[in-house]
């Protein structure tokens, strides 16, 4: 990780380590891909495969990253080389010797990601969807809290209330965990 080309707390050894820990569901299976050129680490690519009900369907086999949690996770895979290289391997052994999968998504990759251009997924049965739109949530840090709920439409001043009470409802005590080296 501190060599890599590409650094990202969503792709450090704690983050993806406690997103499998307390998020998988009993029906995921762990596919950590590591990638060697010449006997050397290059890289890693942390994922998973779960099934999910793609267009309303039966549940499909959907490699997805560890840490991928929706909004403004951003994941990726750790590389010390070049990442065009690497998802060229990682496409090689996905599509020739590891094919227990059905489709692929990684989400909030940036636009000018390796993903994006054909020569990583060169194929028809790959679909690449680009798009501009920004879903992150943001909030000013001036203010009072009060204020910023007043602030809401009242639909989403109720959910947050109706989730608030379930979390209450669950509370458990804070634990942390603590990773060095």
């Amino acid at each position: 990780f501190e060599r890599s080309r590409n650094p990202s707390f969503f792709c450090s050894f704690p983050f993806v380590r406690t997103a499998w820990a307390h998020f998988n569901q009993a029906s995921d299976r762990l596919l950590v891909l590591a990638i060697r050129k010449r006997g050397q680490l290059v890289g890693i690519a942390p994922f998973m495969i779960e099934p999910d009900k793609l267009f309303g369907l039966y549940p499909f086999r959907v490699i997805r990253y560890v840490a991928d949690w929706g909004d403004g996770d951003k994941p990726a895979i750790v590389t010390t080389e070049d990442e065009r290289g690497v998802w060229r391997a990682i496409y090689g052994f996905l599509t020739r010797e590891f094919t227990a999968w059905d489709a692929i998504s990684f989400d909030e990759q940036p636009l000018e990601s390796p993903l994006a251009e054909l020569d990583c997924f060169p194929e028809p049965a790959f679909r690449i969807r680009r798009t501009n739109r920004v879903w992150s949530f943001r909030t000013a840090l001036a203010g009072a809290w009060p204020d910023y709920l007043g602030s809401l439409k009242g639909k989403v001043r109720g959910d947050w209330a109706r989730c608030r009470r379930r979390l209450e409802e669950h509370a458990q005590p804070l634990a942390v965990e603590w990773f060095e080296a």
